[in-house]
């Protein structure tokens, strides 16, 4: 593969508790000492998800007119009986992300982040796809694709047990 580039900075940081903020739950160690540094020079600050930690460090370190959070759920993450999803859209992001300009990426998304946030977006933004990548193809080959972290919570032994089986 590939090194993929970009037309502008991207800065990779570390996840500090690995154990406790583990993929689910990232929390990068640099992120809040960052955006105060730069909070006067950037135009624009675009994180993903209302239900996420870095979403909340960034409504509490950049000036709303500058956030957008983008976000994806259309419902609550079934996670311990959905209680800390309801905690967090009833709590905190209605208290400490109330002002940032949240836009959905689909309808459905949209209608559920309305029920929490009032800053929302009427034009929802789909995940994007870079087709010099990606080229559509009629003819289709017997495939089974996988998209997935290689965490334990996402089962890849079953996966491969489904692989053997195709």
């Amino acid at each position: 593969t590939e090194a993929e580039t970009y037309d502008f900075n991207v800065i990779f940081d570390e996840t500090k508790y690995k154990k406790v903020c583990n993929a689910a739950i990232p929390y990068m160690t640099h992120l809040r000492e960052y955006l105060k540094s730069g909070r006067d020079s950037f135009d624009l600050v675009i994180s993903s998800e209302v239900f996420s930690i870095a979403s909340l460090t960034v409504c509490l370190n950049i000036p709303a007119e500058k956030i957008i959070l983008w976000h994806e759920l259309a419902l609550h993450q079934r996670k311990f009986h959905k209680i800390p999803s309801k905690l967090w859209y009833n709590f905190v992001a209605r208290i400490f992300e109330r002002r940032a300009l949240v836009v959905p990426r689909s309808s459905a998304a949209g209608d559920f982040i309305r029920n929490y946030m009032t800053r929302v977006s009427d034009d929802f933004v789909e995940h994007g796809i870079n087709t010099d990548n990606f080229i559509y193809n009629k003819e289709k080959k017997n495939q089974f694709i996988v998209v997935a972290q290689l965490i334990l919570r996402k089962n890849i032994s079953s996966i491969i047990e489904k692989f053997a089986k195709f």
